[in-house]
C-alpha cells in the first residue's frame, strides 16, 4: 500500500481523503509526494462524528473543484453497517451529484466495475 502526502488544493487547505483510487499510467509513484489531480479517479471519505461536517460538505466541494470524477461517502447505517453514498461530478454545475445509496451491497460501474459486500467489511 502506498501512502502519499496530502494534496494541496490551495495555499490554506490541505486535503487527505481516507481512500484514493488513481491511475498510475505515466507516473513514477516511487518519487512522488503527492498525486497529480488528473490521475485521481475516486476519493472516499469515511465519516466519523469528529469529521462529519467536513466529510459531507467541505471536502466534496474541494474534490469537485479539483475535477475528481467520483466521490464516495461511507457512513454507518441504522443497523450499524456501512452505507455508501455514491456521487459523480457534474462538470456543467461543478458539483458532485448523488447517484446511489448502497446498503448491503455496493455495486457500481464507475469509475470502475466493483462489487463489495458491505456487511463483510465489519464482520470478524
Amino acid at each position: 500500500m502506498r501512502r502519499y502526502a496530502s494534496r494541496v488544493f490551495d495555499s490554506r487547505n490541505w486535503v487527505r481523503p481516507d481512500v484514493v483510487v488513481h491511475d498510475e499510467s505515466g507516473l513514477d509513484v516511487r518519487t512522488m509526494d503527492t498525486l497529480p489531480l488528473r490521475s485521481v479517479l475516486l476519493a472516499v471519505e469515511v465519516v466519523v462524528p469528529a469529521t462529519r461536517s467536513t466529510d459531507r460538505f467541505r471536502k466534496p466541494a474541494q474534490y469537485a473543484e479539483a475535477g475528481i470524477p467520483s466521490y464516495w461517502r461511507v457512513e454507518r447505517g441504522d443497523n450499524d453497517l456501512p452505507v455508501v453514498h455514491e456521487f459523480r461530478l457534474d462538470d456543467a454545475q461543478g458539483v458532485h451529484l448523488p447517484v446511489a445509496v448502497h446498503e448491503g451491497l455496493l455495486r457500481t460501474d464507475l469509475p470502475f466495475p466493483v462489487e463489495i459486500d458491505l456487511k463483510q467489511l465489519v464482520e470478524f
